[in-house]
C-alpha cells in the first residue's frame, strides 16, 4: 500500500503531461505549454481590495493570513468563484521590530507551541489547499523549524506548500522536498514596487521564467497598482502562450519537468547544511 501510494504523484504526472497542449513544433511530451501560477498574498484585512482579488480573471491563487477579519468569509467566497485557497502563515523575520501578527511562528517557540500555531492558522480558513510564508527572512532560515512545520503539514492531506523565499538564505523549500512535500518556490515578486510600470515588467519577467524553465511562481499583494494592472492584463490571458494555473497544477508541472534538478539541487544541499546550526549570517546558502 506504501509503495502504491508513493507511485500515484508521479503516475498523476506523466498522465498529466499527456494531455497538456504542446509548444508548437516541439515534442507533446517533453515541451507542455509553458505555465504560470500568480499567488495574492496578505488578504483577510481590506475587504474592498479582498473582493476585487477574488473576482480577477482566471485561476489567480488566494493567500489569506489566519485570524484576519474577512479571512473566513472571502476564503469561501473564493472556492466558491473556483480560486484556490492557501494560508499565508506569518514567521518571524531579520531586522522587523515589531512581530505581532495572530498565528506568527517565531525562533524561541517550543515544538508543541510552534505545532499549535499552525494547527490553529489551518482551522482558521475553510478550503486550504497549500501553504506559504508571510515575511519569515529569520526563520526559514532554520532547518529545524523547517522541519516541523513540513512534517506538521504532511499530516494533513493533500496540502502543499511555496515557499515565498524572502531571503536568499531560506531552506525552506529544500526541507519540503526532501520530506517529499508537494512543493515550489517564489520566481517573481510582481509588486516590489507599485509603480504600475515595474509591475508591468516585473509580469513580463515573470512570463519569460515560464517560458524559459516551463513553469514559475509569481506573488503579488493586495495593492490598487497590482489589482488594477491584474483585472486588465488577465482579460483575455487564456489566449496567449502561457497558461495561467492554480498552485496545485502548477507544482504538479514542475514535478514532472525537473525531477532530475531537483534531486541533483536537494543532494547538494543536504551536503551542504549537514550538521550546520541556525547562526543568523552563517547559515548556507540555497541551491540555484
Amino acid at each position: 500500500m506504501r509503495r502504491l501510494a508513493a507511485a500515484l504523484p508521479l503516475a498523476f504526472a506523466l498522465a498529466f503531461l499527456s494531455t497538456v497542449t504542446p509548444v508548437r513544433g516541439a515534442d507533446p511530451v517533453s515541451a507542455p505549454r509553458p505555465a504560470i501560477a500568480i499567488i495574492i498574498d496578505d488578504l483577510g484585512y481590506r475587504p474592498e481590495l479582498d473582493g476585487r482579488v477574488v473576482r480577477l480573471p482566471g485561476a489567480v491563487t488566494c493567500a489569506f493570513l489566519p485570524h484576519t477579519p474577512h479571512a473566513a468569509r472571502f476564503a469561501s467566497l473564493a472556492d466558491a468563484l473556483g480560486k484556490e485557497v492557501m494560508l499565508h502563515l506569518p514567521m518571524q523575520a531579520l531586522d522587523v521590530p515589531v512581530q505581532s501578527d495572530p498565528g506568527m511562528l517565531r525562533l524561541g517557540m517550543g515544538r508543541p507551541e510552534f505545532v499549535r500555531a499552525v494547527r490553529e492558522g489551518l482551522q482558521s480558513l475553510p478550503h486550504v489547499r497549500g501553504v506559504n510564508n508571510h515575511m519569515g527572512s529569520l526563520l526559514t532560515q532554520s532547518p529545524l523549524r523547517m522541519e516541523w512545520l513540513m512534517d506538521e503539514l504532511g499530516r494533513h492531506e493533500g496540502l502543499y506548500f511555496v515557499d515565498s523565499f524572502t531571503t536568499l538564505r531560506s531552506v525552506a523549500w529544500q526541507v519540503a522536498a526532501e520530506r517529499r512535500l508537494p512543493s515550489a518556490r517564489r520566481d517573481v515578486f510582481l509588486d516590489a514596487s507599485r509603480d504600475p510600470a515595474l509591475i508591468r515588467i516585473q509580469f513580463e519577467l515573470l512570463l519569460e521564467r515560464a517560458r524559459e524553465n516551463g513553469v514559475a511562481v509569481g506573488i503579488g499583494h493586495p495593492y490598487p497598482e497590482t489589482v488594477a494592472f491584474l483585472e486588465e492584463r488577465l482579460a483575455g490571458f487564456e489566449d496567449g502562450d502561457v497558461d495561467l494555473v492554480p498552485m496545485s497544477e502548477l507544482i504538479l508541472r514542475r514535478e514532472a519537468l525537473r525531477p532530475a534538478t531537483d534531486e541533483a539541487i536537494l543532494a547538494g544541499e543536504a551536503q551542504r547544511r549537514e550538521n550546520v546550526a541556525l547562526v543568523p549570517g552563517k547559515a548556507p546558502p540555497p541551491g540555484p
